[in-house]
């Protein structure tokens, strides 16, 4: 089996792990190894049922009985299939949100590294300081439950409040403008210390 499969569905097994450029693929345990599979849909599941033990031929008109009985089947008839889903999907989201939460920043810089080699969704990390708002947005969450734009539309309400905005004397933006950026020098000082801790070099 080639690696970007085995990578694509998060098998492989070793524990042991370069750094940088010279990371080995077939020594690299995912961070979402022990991830179950996202499950199928209720009617995913119900089709594979009935596939079971079926042979190759006259498939499509197999799949179009298959998908004509699920049809007319009653609601209660389909909750077994509704059920199992949702409990597969909670399984899955908790293991995913597990996963993620317990990763260091170091396991998340390198295993984007092969990600991005070879093609595949890079992963985000939940810890990883998250951009500030700009002076605009600052003052959008200030004003948005304004009574001046009370039972207007979202696109109306924003808008309005960027026509506000840009109407504004300097002298009244400077509030947001200098939160802004205390909020980005703060954020800039995370990010350089998260990027250190993962291993990142400073000018990548």
């Amino acid at each position: 089996m080639s690696f970007l499969k085995q990578f694509g569905h998060l098998s492989i097994q070793t524990r042991n792990i370069g750094s940088g450029k010279h990371l080995n693929p077939t020594k690299f345990t995912s961070i979402l190894a022990n991830v179950p599979f996202r499950p199928t849909s209720p009617w995913q599941m119900f089709a594979a049922e009935k596939l079971k033990g079926a042979k190759n031929e006259k498939m499509g008109q197999r799949m179009a009985d298959i998908s004509a009985e699920w049809k007319s089947m009653n609601e209660q008839d389909k909750k077994k299939y509704f059920d199992i889903y949702k409990e597969k999907k909670e399984n899955h989201d908790a293991a995913m949100e597990k996963a993620l939460n317990s990763a260091t920043s170091k396991q998340f810089y390198e295993e984007n590294l092969l990600r991005k080699k070879y093609k595949l969704p890079l992963l985000k990390d939940p810890k990883k300081p998250k951009k500030p708002l700009n002076a605009y947005m600052l003052y959008f969450q200030a004003k948005k439950d304004d009574p001046s734009v009370n039972g207007l539309t979202i696109q109306e309400k924003t808008k309005k409040i960027a026509q506000q905005y840009a109407q504004l004397p300097e002298s009244e933006k400077k509030p947001f403008t200098e939160k802004a950026n205390k909020l980005h020098e703060e954020y800039r000082k995370k990010l350089a210390e998260y990027n250190a801790s993962a291993g990142k070099p400073a000018k990548e």
